[in-house]
């Protein structure tokens, strides 16, 4: 379930995306991972645009990027270079950086050579950041301030995701999906299957990835986990889902045999166009 090290895929083109689907969402920015050689970078496009930029260009294994609320900054996940390329089992020690979003200024938040750091979101009001932390072989949601100081270890699982209004962090167990109240630190199991939830942008409803017939698809569910209701059907495995800001739309990937790919479609599943070869995926709020 916790994966460490990532496929390697090349990177090839960009997709402009049909306007059928996108013209709600031009102007909007995501950004996103792909690799080439030895290393992986994060990108940022424009939706509805084949162009994009290479923001990290630092021959060290760059994933999982997330926007501030206001979009001047990008956290992301940094693997050290020499450890990773290097070491036995291809995987080095991971830290959580942020840089503007130009590429600039990247700086190390967590600056813990021995630690590893992952999957780094920023909570809505731009003053905290949730993270994953590996201690001892086990994976916990952690939350730091946005300058990296005062870390705490909330509970363990894994995809956390913040809730619009920054009371709760939905996360992912093996056992399933799982609701926890910061205020009070009250845990509640919304899914008996697990896969990287995002909430809609009222907070309504949480999409997520399940597979109860062994074929992972993108279901949703309101945010008490009543009313399910299965989005996607496909024979291929959906990852890394994250809801548009504007409510009307899906990005997520899909890990293929040669590749990783990035999607595109309406909230319900319907339209879905491809975006660009890539992993992670994130809106610009």
């Amino acid at each position: 379930m916790y994966i460490r090290s990532l496929p390697i895929l090349v990177l090839f083109g960009f997709l402009a995306i049909p306007s059928s689907v996108a013209s709600q969402e031009r102007g909007l920015k995501i950004a996103f991972t792909s690799h080439h050689a030895q290393t992986s970078d994060i990108f940022v496009m424009e939706v509805g645009k084949p162009d994009y930029t290479n923001l990290t260009r630092n021959d060290a294994l760059n994933y999982f990027p997330d926007w501030s609320p206001d979009g001047n900054h990008i956290v992301f996940q940094f693997q050290q270079p020499d450890a990773a390329l290097h070491s036995s089992d291809g995987n080095g020690h991971n830290q959580i950086y942020v840089m503007d979003a130009d590429g600039t200024n990247q700086i190390n938040l967590t600056n813990d050579p021995a630690g590893d750091y992952y999957s780094p979101v920023w909570s809505p009001d731009g003053s905290r950041i949730a993270f994953v932390t590996n201690q001892e072989s086990r994976y916990f949601v952690s939350v730091m301030d946005a300058d990296g100081k005062h870390r705490v270890t909330l509970t363990e699982g894994i995809a956390p995701a913040w809730s619009p209004d920054g009371n709760y962090i939905a996360y992912m167990k093996q056992s399933g999906i799982f609701l926890l109240n910061i205020a009070d630190s009250v845990e509640t199991q919304l899914a008996t299957s697990a896969g990287y939830p995002t909430w809609s942008p009222d907070g309504s409803q949480i999409a997520f990835v399940s597979d109860p017939d062994g074929s992972p698809d993108v279901y949703t569910m309101r945010e008490d986990g009543t009313d399910m209701i299965r989005v996607t059907n496909t024979l291929e495995s959906e990852l890394s889902l994250k809801w548009s800001p504007d409510g009307n739309y899906m990005l997520f990937g899909v890990m293929l045999p040669d590749a990783n790919v990035i999607y595109m479609m309406n909230a319900d599943g319907s339209e879905r166009v491809k975006v660009a070869e890539g992993f992670a995926p994130a809106w610009v709020r």
